[in-house]
């Protein structure tokens, strides 16, 4: 009788641990295709900022360098977001693993 609670709870635990770690795994994918879809964006917008060349000398074209710049850092903002979000599920994914090694 006490066997078959001890088995039942361990197979109950584990079964929750192995729930968890398909998550964290779902997760980690997640994060990986962030990863690469930012590491792709980075290389579009390096490619963006070295089409930009040198300063311009005449008016209308420091206007369009700077409008140019202007959407750029607005969307550089929303992809470090969404990566410091990623950051902060990695962390508490790290902290509940160290829950379950206990």
């Amino acid at each position: 009788m006490l066997t078959e609670k001890r088995w039942s709870s361990l197979k109950e635990l584990s079964d929750s641990c192995g729930r968890s770690l398909a998550e964290m795994v779902d997760d980690l994918k997640g994060f990986d295709a962030a990863n690469a879809q930012i590491t792709a964006w980075l290389g579009q917008k390096e490619k963006m900022i070295s089409f930009l060349g040198p300063l311009a000398a005449e008016p209308v074209m420091i206007r369009n360098q700077i409008q140019q710049l202007e959407v750029s850092d607005a969307s550089l903002l929303i992809v470090c977001d969404i990566y410091l979000c990623w950051i902060v599920i990695l962390y508490l994914l790290s902290s509940m693993a160290s829950i379950f090694e206990r």
